[in-house]
């Protein structure tokens, strides 16, 4: 009685319970086959975040590079050895991402001076 009651129905309850769990399995298939597209979707978006969150870390740890030697900045400077210049006489100074880069400039083979003339 309670079941006619909330479908509004005056049929006999075994009737509706038939057509209503036919409907149930085919709302039940719709569910699940709309969850797992939905789950597989979210999961690519998650592996898809944490790819770029390691490329974003990676690239900041590549932006650190390695340490090589410490120094103590006077009234004239810093004292660069000349084996970390590879064998160029000039440097550029950069600042990038905070931090202060000195990269070797290399000389071209126009710009080498010729002492046998």
């Amino acid at each position: 009685m309670i079941w006619q009651l909330a479908t509004g129905s005056r049929q006999p309850i075994s009737k509706n319970m038939e057509e209503t769990g036919i409907n149930i399995g085919y709302l039940l298939i719709q569910v699940l086959c709309i969850g797992s597209f939905l789950l597989l979707v979210g999961g690519a978006a998650v592996l898809l975040a944490m790819y770029m969150g390691r490329v974003l870390r990676k690239t900041e740890n590549e932006a650190q590079g390695d340490l090589l030697m410490t120094a103590v900045v006077g009234p004239d400077g810093v004292l660069v050895p000349a084996e970390l210049l590879a064998g160029s006489k000039d440097v550029e100074i950069r600042q990038q991402y905070g931090r202060l880069l000195l990269v070797p400039i290399a000389e071209s083979p126009g710009e080498k001076e010729d002492d046998t003339l």
